[in-house]
Protein backbone atom coordinates (compact mmCIF):
# COMPACT_ATOMS: atom_id res chain seq x y z
CA UNK A 1 0.00 0.00 0.00
CA UNK A 2 2.86 2.36 0.68
CA UNK A 3 4.01 2.25 -2.95
CA UNK A 4 0.46 3.00 -4.10
CA UNK A 5 0.42 6.13 -1.93
CA UNK A 6 3.80 7.20 -3.29
CA UNK A 7 2.54 6.62 -6.84
CA UNK A 8 -0.49 8.82 -6.14
CA UNK A 9 1.69 11.60 -4.73
CA UNK A 10 4.11 11.32 -7.68
CA UNK A 11 1.24 11.40 -10.19
CA UNK A 12 -0.28 14.46 -8.49
CA UNK A 13 3.11 16.24 -8.44
CA UNK A 14 3.62 15.49 -12.13
CA UNK A 15 0.12 16.71 -12.97
CA UNK A 16 0.69 19.98 -11.13
CA UNK A 17 4.16 20.42 -12.66
CA UNK A 18 2.76 19.97 -16.17
CA UNK A 19 -0.10 22.33 -15.54
CA UNK A 20 -2.64 19.63 -16.28
CA UNK A 21 -4.85 20.22 -13.31
CA UNK A 22 -8.33 20.13 -14.81
CA UNK A 23 -9.54 23.69 -14.91
CA UNK A 24 -12.37 24.86 -17.10
CA UNK A 25 -15.66 23.09 -17.05
CA UNK A 26 -17.84 23.41 -20.14
CA UNK A 27 -19.95 25.92 -18.20
CA UNK A 28 -16.91 28.20 -17.72
CA UNK A 29 -16.52 28.96 -21.44
CA UNK A 30 -18.94 31.81 -22.25
CA UNK A 31 -21.56 31.19 -24.95
CA UNK A 32 -20.40 34.24 -26.92
CA UNK A 33 -17.03 32.56 -27.52
CA UNK A 34 -18.61 29.54 -29.21
CA UNK A 35 -18.60 29.52 -33.01
CA UNK A 36 -16.50 29.17 -36.11
CA UNK A 37 -14.09 31.92 -37.10
CA UNK A 38 -12.21 32.48 -40.37
CA UNK A 39 -8.83 34.19 -40.72
CA UNK A 40 -9.51 37.87 -41.44
CA UNK A 41 -6.11 39.45 -40.80
CA UNK A 42 -5.35 39.73 -44.50
CA UNK A 43 -2.05 40.82 -45.98
CA UNK A 44 -1.16 43.14 -43.11
CA UNK A 45 -1.06 40.33 -40.55
CA UNK A 46 0.64 37.95 -43.00
CA UNK A 47 3.32 40.61 -43.57
CA UNK A 48 3.70 41.18 -39.82
CA UNK A 49 4.19 37.41 -39.37
CA UNK A 50 6.80 37.42 -42.15
CA UNK A 51 8.65 40.30 -40.43
CA UNK A 52 8.58 38.42 -37.11
CA UNK A 53 9.93 35.24 -38.70
CA UNK A 54 12.65 37.28 -40.43
CA UNK A 55 13.52 39.00 -37.13
CA UNK A 56 14.13 35.63 -35.47
CA UNK A 57 15.88 34.14 -38.53
CA UNK A 58 18.25 37.11 -38.71
CA UNK A 59 19.62 36.10 -35.30
CA UNK A 60 21.00 32.85 -36.72
CA UNK A 61 24.54 32.61 -38.06
CA UNK A 62 25.11 33.45 -41.71
CA UNK A 63 25.41 29.84 -42.87
CA UNK A 64 22.07 28.63 -41.54
CA UNK A 65 20.01 31.84 -41.60
CA UNK A 66 18.45 31.17 -45.01
CA UNK A 67 17.62 27.55 -44.21
CA UNK A 68 16.03 28.53 -40.88
CA UNK A 69 14.05 31.34 -42.51
CA UNK A 70 12.71 29.02 -45.22
CA UNK A 71 11.76 26.32 -42.76
CA UNK A 72 9.98 28.75 -40.42
CA UNK A 73 8.08 30.32 -43.35
CA UNK A 74 6.92 26.89 -44.50
CA UNK A 75 5.86 25.72 -41.02
CA UNK A 76 4.47 28.84 -39.33
CA UNK A 77 1.33 30.13 -40.99
CA UNK A 78 -2.14 31.29 -39.93
CA UNK A 79 -4.83 28.66 -39.50
CA UNK A 80 -7.69 29.18 -41.95
CA UNK A 81 -10.38 28.54 -39.35
CA UNK A 82 -10.89 28.14 -35.62
CA UNK A 83 -13.92 26.44 -34.10
CA UNK A 84 -14.96 26.53 -30.45
CA UNK A 85 -17.95 24.26 -29.90
CA UNK A 86 -19.92 22.31 -27.32
CA UNK A 87 -19.76 18.61 -28.00
CA UNK A 88 -20.33 15.57 -25.81
CA UNK A 89 -21.01 17.61 -22.69
CA UNK A 90 -17.84 19.67 -23.03
CA UNK A 91 -16.22 22.42 -25.07
CA UNK A 92 -13.70 21.63 -27.80
CA UNK A 93 -11.22 23.70 -29.77
CA UNK A 94 -10.40 22.84 -33.38
CA UNK A 95 -7.75 24.61 -35.48
CA UNK A 96 -8.43 24.04 -39.19
CA UNK A 97 -9.21 20.36 -39.80
CA UNK A 98 -6.97 19.09 -37.02
CA UNK A 99 -8.09 16.89 -34.15
CA UNK A 100 -10.40 18.66 -31.68
CA UNK A 101 -8.95 19.24 -28.21
CA UNK A 102 -11.30 19.21 -25.20
CA UNK A 103 -11.10 22.45 -23.20
CA UNK A 104 -10.86 20.70 -19.84
CA UNK A 105 -7.37 21.68 -18.68
CA UNK A 106 -5.91 18.20 -19.30
CA UNK A 107 -3.30 17.14 -21.87
CA UNK A 108 -4.62 15.22 -24.89
CA UNK A 109 -3.09 13.82 -28.09
CA UNK A 110 -2.76 16.63 -30.63
CA UNK A 111 -2.08 16.91 -34.33
CA UNK A 112 0.11 19.76 -35.51
CA UNK A 113 -0.42 21.92 -38.58
CA UNK A 114 2.20 19.82 -40.39
CA UNK A 115 0.69 16.51 -39.17
CA UNK A 116 3.25 16.06 -36.39
CA UNK A 117 1.98 14.25 -33.31
CA UNK A 118 2.21 15.79 -29.87
CA UNK A 119 0.04 16.85 -26.96
CA UNK A 120 -2.31 19.78 -26.49
CA UNK A 121 -4.10 21.35 -23.55
CA UNK A 122 -6.97 23.84 -23.67
CA UNK A 123 -8.58 25.73 -20.79
CA UNK A 124 -10.58 28.89 -20.14
CA UNK A 125 -8.83 31.23 -17.72
CA UNK A 126 -8.86 34.95 -16.94
CA UNK A 127 -11.34 35.75 -19.72
CA UNK A 128 -9.30 33.94 -22.39
CA UNK A 129 -9.32 30.54 -23.99
CA UNK A 130 -5.73 29.28 -23.72
CA UNK A 131 -4.22 26.50 -25.78
CA UNK A 132 -0.74 24.99 -25.51
CA UNK A 133 0.84 22.50 -27.91
CA UNK A 134 3.98 20.45 -27.23
CA UNK A 135 5.81 18.64 -30.04
CA UNK A 136 9.17 17.05 -29.27
CA UNK A 137 11.02 20.12 -27.99
CA UNK A 138 8.86 22.75 -29.72
CA UNK A 139 6.06 24.57 -27.94
CA UNK A 140 3.32 26.92 -29.03
CA UNK A 141 0.97 28.92 -26.86
CA UNK A 142 -2.27 30.53 -28.06
CA UNK A 143 -4.44 33.01 -26.14
CA UNK A 144 -7.89 33.59 -27.70
CA UNK A 145 -10.09 36.55 -26.77
CA UNK A 146 -13.13 38.21 -28.33
CA UNK A 147 -13.21 41.89 -29.14
CA UNK A 148 -15.90 43.94 -27.41
CA UNK A 149 -18.39 43.63 -30.29
CA UNK A 150 -18.02 39.83 -30.17
CA UNK A 151 -17.40 39.25 -33.87
CA UNK A 152 -13.59 39.20 -34.01
CA UNK A 153 -11.44 36.62 -32.25
CA UNK A 154 -7.91 37.87 -31.49
CA UNK A 155 -5.21 35.23 -31.11
CA UNK A 156 -1.82 35.96 -29.55
CA UNK A 157 0.67 33.21 -30.40
CA UNK A 158 4.13 32.38 -29.04
CA UNK A 159 6.38 29.66 -30.46
CA UNK A 160 9.48 28.40 -28.68
CA UNK A 161 12.08 25.78 -29.50
CA UNK A 162 15.57 25.20 -28.11
CA UNK A 163 17.07 25.67 -31.58
CA UNK A 164 15.43 29.10 -32.05
CA UNK A 165 17.48 32.09 -30.87
CA UNK A 166 14.32 33.89 -29.71
CA UNK A 167 10.57 33.37 -29.25
CA UNK A 168 8.38 33.92 -32.31
CA UNK A 169 5.44 36.17 -31.28
CA UNK A 170 2.55 37.30 -33.43
CA UNK A 171 -1.14 38.20 -33.37
CA UNK A 172 -3.88 37.10 -35.76
CA UNK A 173 -7.52 38.06 -36.22
CA UNK A 174 -10.46 35.81 -37.09
CA UNK A 175 -14.00 36.95 -37.95
CA UNK A 176 -17.04 35.00 -36.83
CA UNK A 177 -18.59 33.09 -39.71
Amino acid sequence: MRSSGLFTIAALALTVALGAVPGARADDVPEELLGTYRFSGGNSQRQALTREIDRVADQFGFLIRGIARGRMHSEIRPEGSITVERRGGGVQLRLDDRRAIPCDGAWHPAQGANDEVGTGMCRYEDGQLRYAEHYDEGRSYHAFSLTSEGQVLRVNIRITHPSLPDTVRYRLSYRRR
